[in-house]
């Protein structure tokens, strides 16, 4: 049987060569294993004795002509060689032979790292894809995807016929964002245009990438305004950290660790700095925290100033953005002066705001000042002392007011005029005495009363 099938394979080679009109229907084919096949055999001659087929694993015989079907049930052949012959009536033989080609998907296909364990982020991993049992494997090529993307495409060049395991690596310069990515292999057969309609093909599981890598934040912001009352803590941040393994996370303020739950008040704005770290290593990030706050006052209610201060120097108030300030006098908005003066004594309503609120205060002044001579200067004329007597006149001058600034000054001032005029009431009685009589002194300050005294005696 063997030797008439090598026969009849040089006849079909011959018959091509001399163009004998056969048909075969279909004369191309792809079949897969263990599937039916059926091949007609047809000629146009009118001089053929019979035809027929034959096969390694079984023919038809000789039949009349014009037709002839090759069937098999259940082809497991993965060369399959039948030939179609026809015999004339002169003897003369000559064969035909169709294309089979026999495929078969793979049993399993699957992605492994090679029992390498994760990926580390900056180094190179290889990823191995196994096809099972295969054939033909020059037919046969193998895509990688990541995700949904392919990154690529592998085909085999081997003639083996029968059923094989094959085999392809990728290469991944792993980066941080593969992590929780999936990679697959899919093992695609192409038969060509008398192949399936659709490619058969078998896709492995997905392989999750674990990807290890240092740690850091993202969507930190540089600068954060939150209000007081508005429970605002550190962990409300929008800071998420990033990192494989998890990493821990510490938050710092001027140097010091801090608890980032706790509500930030007033005295909290300023620098805050996140450090995150796991086994790969660890980064920082910085956010500038201002606490803005509504206004509110700290002033005692009486003040004492000194004529010609500054006003700005008595009551401000405190609040963030700082808050503007109305000062009211008896229901009236007036204009700050730049210092006191003594007629701006009395009761005052200040007014604090700001975008977060506003605050009043009330508040006393009493503006004090040096004391004052109402009338000007006097010049008084003193008559003697005469024989009928003496009369005397005691002013007591009283100072008022902040002593601590107007006492001393006062005190010397009246001093020195005592010492002037003691001394010229001295010359001058001295000089009287040379004529006659005799005197007695009394200060310049108390003359005005002493002459009054004589004129009503």
């Amino acid at each position: 049987m063997l030797l008439v099938w090598m026969l009849g394979f040089l006849m079909l080679i011959f018959s091509v060569c001399a163009g004998f009109p056969f048909t075969l229907t279909p004369s191309e084919m792809v079949v897969r294993f263990g599937d039916p096949v059926s091949i007609n055999c047809s000629t146009s001659a009118t001089d053929v004795e019979g035809m027929g087929w034959e096969a390694p694993f079984g023919g038809t015989g000789f039949k009349p002509p014009p037709v002839v079907t090759w069937r098999v049930e259940k082809l497991e052949e993965w060369a399959p060689s039948p030939f179609c012959y026809v015999t004339l009536v002169d003897g003369e033989q000559y064969t035909a032979k169709p294309d089979i080609t026999v495929y078969k998907t793979p049993d399993f296909v699957s992605v492994s790292d090679r029992g390498r364990g994760p990926m580390v982020e900056g180094r190179e991993h290889d990823l191995k894809c196994d096809v099972i049992n295969v054939a033909p494997v020059q037919n046969l090529t193998v895509k990688w995807y990541r995700d949904n993307e392919t990154v690529q495409t592998e085909t085999f060049n081997d003639s083996t016929m029968t059923p094989v395991n094959a085999s392809s690596s990728l290469r991944i310069s792993t980066q941080r964002n593969y992590n929780g990515l999936t990679f697959r292999c899919e093992a695609e057969l192409h038969l060509g245009p008398k192949g399936p309609k659709f490619l058969p093909n078998v896709t492995s599981p997905p392989y999750t990438a674990v990807v290890l890598y240092k740690p850091f934040l993202e969507a930190c912001p540089d600068h954060v305004t939150v209000v007081e009352n508005a429970a605002f803590s550190i962990d409300m941040l929008s800071c998420q950290p990033d990192g494989n393994p998890p990493p821990t996370v510490q938050w710092f303020y001027e140097e010091k660790l801090i608890n980032p739950s706790k509500s930030l008040t007033r005295t909290d704005s300023g620098k805050y700095t996140a450090v995150v770290e796991n086994s790969l290593g660890r980064s920082d990030t910085s956010v500038h925290i201002t606490v803005e706050f509504s206004p509110s006052f700290t002033c005692k209610e009486h003040y004492e100033i000194t004529v010609n201060d500054k006003q700005q120097s008595t009551c401000e108030p405190v609040g963030l953005p700082t808050p503007t300030l109305t000062w009211f006098k008896d229901g009236k908005q007036v204009v700050s002066p730049q210092r006191w003066k003594k007629n701006d004594s009395g009761k005052y309503l200040l007014n604090a705001h700001n975008t977060h609120g506003t605050a009043e205060h009330t508040l006393y002044l009493d503006i004090l000042y040096a004391p004052e001579f109402k009338e000007g200067n006097e010049s008084k004329e003193v008559l003697q002392e005469n024989k009928v007597g003496r009369n005397t006149r005691f002013i007591t001058l009283m100072i008022t007011g902040n002593t601590s600034k107007v006492l001393f000054p006062a005190i010397w001032a009246l001093l020195a005029l005592l010492i002037i005029g003691l001394t010229l009431l001295m010359v001058y009685f001295h000089n009287r005495q040379k004529k006659r009589g005799q005197y007695s002194f009394v200060p310049v300050c108390q003359m005005s009363n002493i002459a009054q005294a004589n004129g009503n005696a």
